[in-house]
């Protein structure tokens, strides 16, 4: 008999590797400035096209940088609300966060509040609407409070609820939950939260299934509002705040990014 001996295996990805490299380094071919032949144009103008592209590229991303550290430093997260958050996201209700809003008066009169920017909340299949009895009604900490007032009448603007006091939203301004607007923004904003309510109420008060809802905000002003050169009693017209709104149901979409319709708008009134 005659023992077998096996042939050594060849490296076949080095030879690939080997044979795309020669391949590669066959085919390279340099052109000259003065090179005239068609492919050679084509290739400083590929070559020119694409560092004009690569320089608007990184123009557009040191733009967005700057734009999102910008908005990093617009967007205000109080020590409270931070402190506040990691209790309320244990329960399900979270807080997006809270823009600081600042209005120069004056006289050095300065005024400060937090608005809401968004606030989500969800709930397991089985779960109450508040199963840990977070929810506050009673809205305080808001600084808006005599500056910001309905453009109907000179009562100061409502507070609402971004998460529902009753699905365990805060009532403290600086939990990022609350956000000043008329009455009747108030109101079509619960024909929205009805849609929760009916679904909890239609299964004996608990969720069918897992759920959520999630609620976005923009202010209708800047951030920093300068109103040194005006008089005392001068008033600023605004419009509500724009509210955006998500309810699912296990895997069905019940309301799809949906406006809360606007009211009749605020005025700043200048003390």
């Amino acid at each position: 008999m005659y023992a077998q001996v096996e042939k050594p295996k060849k490296n076949k990805s080095k030879v690939v590797a080997n044979s795309v490299a020669q391949k590669k380094n066959n085919e390279k071919q340099v052109f000259f400035e003065g090179d005239n032949r068609p492919e050679a144009i084509a290739q400083r103008k590929f070559i020119s096209d694409n560092s004009v592209s690569n320089v608007i590229i990184a123009q557009l991303e040191k733009f967005n940088e700057n734009k999102n550290s910008a908005l990093t430093d617009e967007i205000a997260k109080p020590k409270s609300l931070i402190q506040r958050k990691s209790i309320i996201q244990k329960y399900g209700y979270k807080s997006l966060g809270g823009a600081k809003i600042t209005a120069k008066f004056p006289n050095n009169d300065t005024r400060t509040w937090i608005e809401s920017i968004g606030a989500e909340v969800t709930w397991n299949q089985g779960e109450k609407m508040d199963p840990n009895g977070i929810g506050t009604h009673s809205v305080n900490n808001h600084g808006w409070k005599g500056i910001l007032k309905n453009q109907s009448n000179n009562n100061n603007a409502t507070g609402l609820h971004v998460v529902n006091g009753n699905w365990g939203g805060s009532a403290d301004a600086r939990d990022g939950n609350l956000v000043p607007g008329t009455p009747s923004l108030n109101g079509h904003h619960k024909v929205i939260e009805n849609y929760v309510h009916d679904t909890f109420n239609s299964n004996g008060g608990v969720a069918p299934d897992k759920m959520s809802y999630k609620a976005d905000v923009w202010t209708p002003y800047t951030q920093t509002m300068d109103y040194t050169n005006k008089n005392s009693g001068d008033e600023i017209p605004y419009n509500d705040p724009t509210i955006k709104c998500n309810v699912k149901v296990g895997p069905n979409t019940i309301v799809n990014n949906q406006d809360v319709a606007l009211g009749g708008g605020t005025k700043i009134v200048v003390p």
